[in-house]
């Protein structure tokens, strides 16, 4: 009797489990409560509902699902998050990743590197000056920053990444070491978001 119990309520565990992750991908809102023991729980998962601006249509052509190659390469910098690629999968796809900081190059770093550290490439006898030279300014912010890459009008340039669209800082741990690398850089504008090069489409995995 007693495993029986057990073995119900195990089972109207899973189904109510079951249903708010389906209802989840819907957009929809899941409100249910659960007997246990004598005690009533009630729990609800809230998901913002998808509107007409949340529409593939409305999407900037380069951030469309089923973007091509083509149309993705001349992403444009956005000052904040597109909030269609805020709310969770679209049809159980995953939105592009965006990198948050400065477009740089391998001329402009090494140039850093010779003014500012007193490293060149001859001095280290190393190629890969960008490389060494994004590591010391890492190592001068403390701060866990990213060389990487991103597509920007139609060219691929190295980026210095302060974090992700998918692994979001505070704006309070962000605005000193902003600050500073904006210094390093001798930049005056802002940071601004760019679609990275490695997961600039919609995809079906994490």
């Amino acid at each position: 009797m007693i495993m029986s119990f057990y073995l119900g309520l195990l089972i109207h565990s899973a189904q109510t489990i079951f249903s708010a992750l389906r209802m989840y991908f819907q957009g929809f809102v899941v409100a249910r409560k659960i007997d246990l023991f004598g005690w009533r729980i009630s729990w609800a998962l809230s998901v913002r509902k998808r509107t007409v601006k949340h529409h593939p249509d409305t999407f900037h052509p380069s951030l469309k699902p089923g973007a091509t190659i083509e149309q993705f390469k001349q992403a444009p910098a956005f000052e904040t998050i597109p909030e269609y690629l805020t709310v969770g999968p679209l049809n159980g796809l995953f939105p592009p990743m965006l990198q948050y900081g400065y477009i740089t190059s391998e001329e402009r770093l090494a140039a850093i590197g010779a003014e500012k550290y007193d490293y060149t490439r001859e001095s280290e006898g190393l190629y890969y000056t960008e490389t060494e030279v994004a590591r010391i300014i890492k190592r001068d912010l403390e701060y866990d920053l990213l060389l990487t890459g991103v597509w920007y009008q139609g060219c691929n340039c190295y980026f210095l990444s302060l974090c992700n669209s998918y692994d979001l800082k505070p704006s309070s741990e962000l605005k000193d070491v902003e600050s500073k690398l904006k210094e390093i850089l001798g930049e005056e504008g802002p940071s601004k978001w760019y679609l990275d090069d490695h997961k600039p489409q919609w995809r079906h995995s994490y």
